[in-house]
């Protein structure tokens, strides 16, 4: 009863563990896909430009969404490069929502945030 028990699961186990095996290798080679972050403290079309002008170089190119709240960043970006995205956005001011931001770091985040908001709107 065990033999074809086996015999006839044994393909149907080699499918699923082919399929983990290969998105597994894709993780792991580091494959991009596009994600989308809430980001606090964007008020404007200034601050849109600064996170787009200062984010491309490190991560390319960036869309910035105005219409929600909280709004919202898009990105194509490697799973293991969101803890550097994380820290640039909050050297900018400009934290992911679901930050836990100390009330020191909440204040400097929205100081930041006004000084690069200013620099965008030059820049524009």
């Amino acid at each position: 009863m065990y033999c074809i028990i086996v015999a006839l699961f044994k393909p149907l186990l080699h499918k699923k563990y082919d399929y983990i095996r290969y998105n597994m290798q894709n993780d792991y080679k580091g494959n991009t896909m596009k994600q989308t972050y809430e980001v606090l403290n964007v008020k404007c079309g200034g601050c849109a430009n600064t996170l787009k002008t200062k984010l491309v170089e490190e991560f390319g190119e960036v869309e910035v969404n105005l219409e929600v709240e909280p709004r919202q960043i898009t990105l194509n970006i490697e799973t293991s490069a969101v803890p550097s995205l994380r820290e640039k956005l909050k050297s900018l001011g400009y934290p992911m929502s679901d930050e836990d931001l100390s009330t020191f770091e909440g204040f400097s985040t929205t100081a930041k945030s006004f000084v690069s908001c200013a620099v965008g709107k030059m820049n524009t």
